[in-house]
């Protein structure tokens, strides 16, 4: 008996594939099961045979099923669990090996998991190679049994692949960056935000020159939270000052960079009473440079930094920071790339998540004082 599918903005396909993974997932198809023929799918759902034949294609690359010659397509075995199993490579071009541990890449390996729970993922890791640019789209079509790509804290270079593999459709979903009205699917923090929040801080307690120390603006995150550094000067009716803002480059490692400008604001006729560190690291090299040169925090300069690792608390005196869900914005995109691994791209327009930042205020900010 033929079905009716909605003749809707879900593509015809997208629905079809939602039904068979339904039927595997909910154990109406078991492993071993012989799934409806290509004739058969055109039959009972009034699809054409490309569309057909794509579906089958697609699930049996992800893993859902497998062919057997002369016999047909059948619901793939995973030994020692009923559920389906796809492969999921999280991308990660700007880690370094030695980084897989730290406090925001462990989160987000974490998160995913999480967020993948329902699908049984097999995670698989690709990260920097120093010989080599990590192209997403090579390793989207080199692997064959791939279900999907978690891309995380790709660059602002990083925008024609994107939207090349959302033009394919392929299954993927951005971690901690976005692509603002780019149709890019992804979850991230507000980053604009959160730097807003620090700004007015400082600015509520009466500094009027408050200096910025970003990472390199190639990062999504470096460019939102120096938007919105600027914002928050404006709405308090204060100045942008170019010789406030302190923007690193690649080849200068964090707690150089961090010294060189303190360095510089300290040598200023007019010096900023308060500093912006738009991210942990910075934060941290601001501060050992600072109390280095007998400045006092925050009698003589107010610090405010960004992300909250746990040493936020533990450093003298305790940092002002902002906050950021890592584990659960992880763990929201691991949910969206299940979601679009079902259905082939979510069904909704809206594919750009931000979650929440929050101000923790501590010790390393006071009012305005003149060094």
């Amino acid at each position: 008996m033929a079905e009716e599918l909605e003749r809707a903005s879900t593509p015809l396909y997208a629905q079809v594939k939602r039904i068979l993974y339904s039927m595997v997932e909910t154990s109406e198809l078991q492993p071993g099961d012989r799934v409806l023929s290509e004739n058969e799918l055109i039959a009972r759902y009034h699809i054409s045979s490309t569309t057909a034949r794509r579906v089958l294609n697609d699930m049996v690359q992800e893993g859902v099923l497998y062919r057997v010659q002369g016999k047909g397509t059948f619901v793939a075995r995973v030994a020692g669990d009923n559920r389906v199993r796809r492969r999921v490579n999280v991308v990660m071009p700007h880690c370094e090996t030695d980084e897989l541990d730290n406090f925001y890449f462990g989160s987000v390996i974490m998160g995913l998991h999480e967020g993948l729970a329902g699908l049984a993922a097999q995670v698989v890791l690709s990260w920097k190679d120093p010989d080599r640019r990590l192209s997403y789209l090579e390793v989207y079509r080199q692997d064959s049994s791939l279900g999907g790509m978690a891309i995380v804290a790709p660059r602002k270079d990083a925008l024609v692949e994107l939207t090349e593999l959302r033009e394919m459709s392929a299954p993927f979903v951005v971690v901690g960056a976005t692509f603002a009205g780019q149709g890019i699917p992804s979850v991230d923090t507000d980053n604009l935000q959160g730097a807003k929040d620090a700004v007015r801080h400082l600015a509520g307690l009466g500094h009027r020159r408050i200096a910025l120390v970003s990472a390199v603006l190639d990062e999504m995150n470096s460019i939102d939270r120096r938007r919105g550094y600027i914002e928050a000067l404006e709405e308090a009716g204060l100045s942008v000052d170019p010789d406030l803002i302190f923007e690193q480059t690649q080849s200068v490692k964090n707690l150089d960079f961090a010294a060189d400008a303190v360095d510089t604001l300290l040598t200023m006729a007019n010096p900023p009473t308060a500093v912006f560190a738009a991210s942990h690291t910075l934060a941290m090299g601001v501060m050992l440079a600072l109390k280095a040169r007998g400045v006092r925090i925050p009698d003589d300069v107010s610090l405010v930094g960004f992300d909250d690792l746990s040493s936020s608390l533990y450093v003298e005196p305790p940092l002002s920071t902002v906050s950021q869900p890592v584990f659960e914005m992880a763990k929201r995109a691991g949910k969206l790339l299940a979601e679009i691994m079902r259905d082939n791209w979510p069904a909704t327009d809206n594919c750009e998540i931000l979650l929440p930042t929050s101000l923790v205020v501590r010790e390393s900010c006071g009012p305005r004082n003149r060094m």
